[in-house]
């Protein structure tokens, strides 16, 4: 989840279902391409406290809410983002470095585990 702005008339994120969102078009595609490769997706977010008022940004959290799991199933991924929407509170600075060191290691995970299992 990233944010650029917080006026309401201006942001990416919204859990108004009926007001136009480019971000949930965006999931919405994701999910309906990435159910075909897997059920399942990891659910993390940036650029927000993570619990309303009283956590600092963070830089990369959980999307579920749930630190032991960031699984969603990837059919409820818009569902999620609406509900990760009401848990979290949009905030800056928005940092990217946590989040792409999160996305190195799971690729380096998937290439290591792919590698020891081929037969």
């Amino acid at each position: 989840m990233a944010n650029l702005t917080f006026d309401e008339a201006k942001c990416l994120h919204s859990i108004n279902q009926d007001k136009p969102s480019v971000y949930r078009n965006m999931l919405q595609a994701i999910s309906k391409s990435f159910k075909l490769i897997s059920p399942t997706s990891l659910f993390y977010g940036f650029g927000a406290n993570s619990v309303m008022k009283v956590t600092e940004v963070s830089d990369c959290f959980v999307g579920t809410g749930d630190l032991l799991n960031p699984i969603v199933m990837t059919d409820n991924l818009e569902h999620e983002y609406n509900e990760c929407l009401k848990r979290v509170e949009l905030n800056l600075p928005v940092k990217f470095a946590g989040l792409i060191r999160k996305a190195v290691e799971f690729a380096e995970k998937s290439a290591q585990h792919f590698l020891e299992n081929e037969d």
